[in-house]
């Protein structure tokens, strides 16, 4: 196989963005030491907005924009994503190439002074800036004060060091990929914390077409078990539908021998909920995220999502 003259990828300018494309780039070289790389930082419309514009225009689909403009261009070869980042569809002529191993999916409950959520007490006001956290957090525990917070990883985690909050609740991946060491921390339970789809892994996008790069890429990076739970959480997503602000987690995982994934729509002040498991059978990992997704439409999910979207604060 040809390997290009410079291979140019593409990432936003967030610490931990480059973070895990340094990593990327990284695990390329390994396998290819000739490889030329040269990594592109690129302002997303998702940088830029905040608050309420930020979500007239689109919500989590905004830090994909520019980057899948550049790709479509030929500015550049590849974009590292966060896949939790990117909405269900990709624009036309666009693919996810290869997903290399996931990180650690799960959420995390972070305290200055209480080990777990168990231990907080009454009142306790808890920060995070995910609809989805927000509405499970409520829905387990709705005695607690729930905050929005904005941020990166490290401004967040200063806050909560001011005590602007008793707890935190954020995604472990990224902790993990920044290295960052806290002293008390509780992983809270995938199966009734669901997260969000795609949460923890990482893709490339690149121009359909390229069999090629699309070889490089997946020979050097690619894990079959992440793709596997990548593909069946986006086929998920793809049939609920929604958008950054509804409340919706799915997780795919493989136990044994035997892959489930679980799937969780709730109203945003967590009253009304549905949670619900599908087995693989024989299906691949499309069928099984779309038949997870019918399901939870037709036990409630239907109504979940015709309240949000009537609901006029939203």
């Amino acid at each position: 196989m040809a390997l290009p003259g410079l291979l140019k990828i593409g990432t936003r300018g967030s610490r931990l963005a480059l973070v895990q494309t340094q990593t990327v780039a990284e695990a390329l070289q390994k396998k290819h030491p000739k490889l030329k790389i040269k990594i592109q930082t690129i302002t997303t419309s998702g940088d830029r907005l905040k608050g309420e514009a930020f979500k007239a225009q689109g919500g989590k689909g905004l830090f994909a924009k520019e980057i899948e403009e550049a790709l479509l261009s030929g500015e550049i070869d590849c974009g590292v994503h966060s896949l939790k980042d990117l909405p269900a569809f990709l624009p036309d002529g666009l693919i996810l190439a290869c997903f290399p191993k996931r990180a650690d999916p799960r959420d995390l409950f972070i305290s200055a002074q209480y080990k777990n959520l168990e231990t907080l007490p009454r009142g306790a006001i808890i920060g995070t800036g995910s609809p989805r956290r927000q509405a499970q957090l409520r829905s387990q525990a709705p005695h607690f004060r729930i905050e929005t917070v904005r941020g990166n990883v490290d401004t967040r985690l200063r806050k909560l060091a001011e005590g602007k909050w008793d707890a935190l609740v954020l995604a472990a991946a990224g902790l993990e990929r920044l290295k960052k060491k806290t002293t008390s921390y509780q992983s809270l339970n995938p199966n009734v914390f669901v997260p969000a789809a795609g949460q923890g892994i990482l893709t490339l996008e690149i121009k359909a077409g390229q069999e090629e790069l699309t070889q490089l890429l997946q020979k050097a990076l690619n894990d079959r078990e992440t793709e596997w739970a990548a593909r069946a959480e986006r086929a998920f997503l793809k049939t609920i539908g929604g958008d950054c602000y509804t409340p919706l987690g799915g997780f795919c995982r493989r136990e044994r021998e035997e892959w489930k994934i679980t799937g969780w729509l709730g109203l945003p002040d967590g009253k009304k909920f549905v949670c619900l498991e599908e087995k693989q059978i024989e299906e691949g990992p499309e069928a099984l995220g779309e038949k997870l997704g019918r399901r939870l439409l037709a036990q409630g999910g239907k109504e979940i999502l015709d309240a949000i979207v009537a609901d006029p604060a939203r």
